[in-house]
């Protein structure tokens, strides 16, 4: 039996609360605490009998947190203003499930002697053998991830992002066969992506995106069969796009921005059905975009702007139905715009901008009726803008054959030569007159002569 005890926006105060509360066993009591007055945090919390999981989340406690509750299975910190030092001594918790002390602002200690390292997470921390969450986002901890967390066999979440910490990824961390959730994001982490972390059969959530990582993505990530997020955007990483990423078929969100990525988009993507949002941009991909883009059928967002990409805009991009944002500013397309375009009747942001796109943009994109940005600059459009695209004048410059609202004159358009053609009907009139004229007064003067 679990007793749960709500206290959620009370007022208590430091005075309010003692030590000598005691609770019958065998239950197990939850306590979870929201908008408190305390300031410290309460020392004698630790000493409830019969307590097992506390949540002091979201309150102003600062202060260190006290080893007196070593016995709980679950705590949960998160989002107070607690300081100070990991205590080593909190990693002999043996029991701990849940241990979640992000959006803190607590510096990690450790010496393998004496525990007194400033910046690092307590070597002790592998004795946790029970716990299955371990959330230290947010904080300002430093110093490499110890080795000894890959022997935490019980975890299922590992978040130490938004952290400071350096060197590289331990490969251990392939040996957490149960971790569902791998967030790293946000560091100083340096070196390559360990090709262990293909071991992680059951992972669906991989951030390692905002560090220093170098390298190539290791094929191994394709093993990855339930992967769901992969983020490695904003880190130095070069080479290809692995073709077997493919296999990861339950990927949803695949971001690798921001990095020196290189090669071609493996046409094998077209295997990703249950993808919605992916961003290559600013990287160094080139080659025509593959047609195969096209049969991404389920994408929402995707952004291949800041690359080298050459050819023409694949008509098959029209069929993606679900498609909201569509990015391909600063590459080297060529071509006109297609006309398929017209069928995204979700899109609401299309840049095509900074290209080297040519001939009329297409009437259908005028029939986008939930599209709000729109960027063509800087191609070499022409003709008209269609009417309905009443977007700012500057989403059109440096298109020199481009006329619309703010334009004195349209060059080649189809009104200019239908003034043309007025003109030269004018004038074909005034001739047929003059000569009329000048056959009266030959005729005239033929007259008089014979008079």
């Amino acid at each position: 039996m679990r007793s749960k005890n709500h206290l959620l926006n009370n007022s208590f105060s430091p005075t309010d609360f003692t030590c000598h509360w005691t609770l019958e066993k065998p239950a197990n009591y939850i306590f979870e605490w929201e908008s408190l007055k305390w300031k410290n945090f309460p020392f004698e919390i630790g000493k409830i009998q019969g307590l097992q999981s506390l949540d002091l989340s979201g309150n102003a406690l600062y202060g260190y947190i006290p080893y007196s509750v070593s016995q709980l299975r679950e705590l949960n910190l998160r989002n107070n203003s607690l300081s100070g030092r990991l205590n080593p001594d909190m990693c002999q918790m043996d029991a701990l499930g849940c241990y979640d002390v992000s959006g803190n602002n607590i510096r990690g200690t450790g010496d393998i002697s004496n525990n007194e390292i400033a910046g690092e997470i307590p070597y002790s921390i592998g004795s946790l053998q029970m716990a299955r969450i371990l959330s230290l986002e947010g904080n300002r901890l430093t110093g490499k991830i110890p080795e000894v967390i890959g022997r935490m066999q019980a975890l299922t979440v590992l978040d130490l992002s938004e952290n400071e910490f350096i060197g590289q990824i331990p490969p251990i961390i392939g040996n957490l066969s149960s971790i569902a959730k791998l967030y790293l994001h946000g560091n100083k982490l340096s070196g390559a992506i360990p090709p262990e972390l293909g071991k992680l059969s059951k992972l669906p959530h991989l951030h390692l995106n905002d560090n220093h990582l170098v390298g190539a993505l290791p094929a191994e990530l394709g093993k990855l069969e339930k992967l769901f997020v992969l983020y490695l955007g904003n880190n130095f990483l070069e080479g290809p796009i692995p073709e077997n990423i493919s296999l990861c078929t339950a990927l949803n969100r695949l971001n690798v921005c921001s990095n020196k990525l290189s090669g071609s988009i493996p046409s094998q993507f077209k295997n990703l059905g249950n993808l919605t949002y992916l961003n290559l941009s600013t990287n160094h991909f080139e080659g025509r975009i593959p047609v195969e883009v096209g049969r991404i059928v389920n994408l929402d967002t995707l952004d291949l702007s800041s690359n080298n990409f050459s050819g023409g805009v694949p008509s098959s991009v029209g069929y993606l139905q679900y498609l909201v944002t569509l990015n391909l500013t600063k590459n080297h397309l060529a071509g006109p715009i297609p006309a398929e375009f017209g069928s995204l009747r979700n899109l609401q942001i299309l840049d095509l901008s900074f290209n080297n796109l040519s001939g009329q943009i297409p009437d259908e994109l005028g029939q986008l009726e939930n599209i709000n940005s729109l960027d063509l600059a800087n191609n070499n459009l022409s003709g008209l803008v269609p009417p309905n695209l009443k977007f700012p004048p500057e989403r059109f410059y440096g298109n020199p054959l481009l006329c619309g609202s703010w334009s004195q004159s349209c060059p080649g358009t189809s009104d200019e030569g239908s003034s043309d053609g007025q003109l030269s009907k004018l004038i074909i009139a005034l001739i047929v007159l003059v000569c009329i004229i000048v056959v009266l007064i030959v005729v005239l003067v033929a007259l008089c002569y014979y008079l």
